[in-house]
């Protein structure tokens, strides 16, 4: 009994240790200051229970909302490059955000006027998430199914997530 409990007590060490290494570049990153891509945009809005969630989609871009659920408090906004077969760039709002650090490269960013931290795991050329911190504390982005256009698209998806806001006020 005693040698199963040091087992069990052994392998919760582990899988905490792996979890918790992260790899962390402090790096600022120097992208658009403003929104100076496509001079034609949608502002997308949405409400859910931490406030409205709100981003400018500029012309030739496709978006989807996701109201707040009764399985789930998290609300979000999907878009992409209409000309796409696959893939999206989420914004969501999460209450509480954590991730593993096994293979995890972060650095520090500044993005919509505050700090964020980018994640990329095992050295893709595209970030995985970007966590939102300051006023919009709780936006998180993430990468889905990218890679085929991503190299097309990086700019103007920088410059889409740096309009991006939560209003609690709303």
């Amino acid at each position: 009994m005693k040698r199963k409990f040091v087992c069990i007590i052994l392998l919760i060490t582990l899988c905490l240790t792996a979890c918790g290494r992260l790899a962390t570049e402090e790096n600022d990153y120097d992208g658009p200051s403003k929104y100076d891509g496509l001079s034609e945009y949608q502002e997308v809005r949405l409400s859910g229970q931490a406030g409205t969630i709100s981003v400018h989609i500029p012309e030739g871009w496709e978006s989807i909302s996701f109201p707040a659920s009764e399985i789930s408090d998290s609300y979000k906004i999907q878009f992409y490059p209409e000309n796409v077969e696959k893939g999206y760039i989420e914004l969501e709002y999460w209450e509480s955000f954590a991730v593993c650090g096994t293979g995890l490269v972060s650095k520090k960013i500044t993005i919509s006027g505050d700090t964020a931290n980018m994640g990329t795991y095992n050295k893709k050329k595209y970030w995985d998430f970007i966590a939102y911190k300051g006023k919009n504390n709780g936006l998180v982005a993430y990468t889905f199914d990218v890679a085929d256009w991503w190299d097309v698209y990086a700019t103007q998806v920088m410059e889409i997530l740096n309009t991006a806001s939560i209003n609690a006020e709303d």
